[in-house]
């Protein structure tokens, strides 16, 4: 093999590293990168309905005040608010 030469090699060489971590490492921090998106989220939706109360409160009629309450701070359904307030279906 000394005396001999080689011939070239036109194959595409391809080297690749192996990743040394765990393969659970990966996973934990996809977990970690969607935790964060999620608390960011929470602090938005936090932020908003705070945004809301604020609104709502300047309502002067204390009725309108209770409905918008209700239906956008408490999340309830309109036969949820009407029973509620004991509002007749008529």
């Amino acid at each position: 093999m000394a005396t001999s030469v080689s011939s070239p090699s036109w194959d595409e060489k391809v080297q690749t590293s192996r990743s040394t971590d765990a393969k659970f490492v990966r996973c934990l921090e996809r977990i970690m990168d969607l935790e964060r998106k999620i608390n960011a989220e929470v602090d938005n939706l936090v932020a908003l309905k705070e945004q809301i109360r604020c609104v709502i409160n300047e309502v002067a009629d204390t009725d309108e005040r209770m409905v918008l309450r209700y239906r956008y701070v408490h999340n309830f359904t309109w036969e949820q608010i009407g029973d509620e307030l004991n509002a007749d279906r008529t």
